[in-house]
């Protein structure tokens, strides 16, 4: 008879789950310092993202102070890359945040 229209939708299901909740690794430990503007995104009801001064854009996942997080404020993040999590806004690569400091000169902007 044929596939149903509902059975590759249960495919792509079952591979978004698996993508969702990732290995049970732990991924890898990739610690970073970055360097880079504070940015809401419009994606995933308003993600905060790290735009970094290389212009790679960073998901800030979690960890982060809230004060800290201010639209255009200059910051310095120590953190860790998240290779083993994904987000439904996916902007860049996932960063949790172990530290975050505004820069020296932030404040002249």
């Amino acid at each position: 008879m044929g596939r149903s229209p509902a059975f590759p939708l249960a495919e792509c299901s079952t591979v978004l789950w698996v993508g969702v909740f990732g290995s049970k690794s732990g991924g890898t430990d990739m610690s970073t310092t970055v360097k880079g503007t504070v940015q809401k995104s419009s994606m995933a009801s308003g993600t905060w993202a790290l735009v970094g001064d290389d212009g790679q854009t960073y998901e800030i996942h979690k960890g982060a102070p809230t004060d800290l997080l201010k639209e255009g404020q200059q910051v310095q993040v120590e953190g860790k890359i998240r290779d083993d999590v994904m987000t439904i806004a996916m902007i860049g690569p996932v960063l949790e945040v172990k530290n975050l400091k505004p820069s020296r000169f932030s404040s002249l902007l």
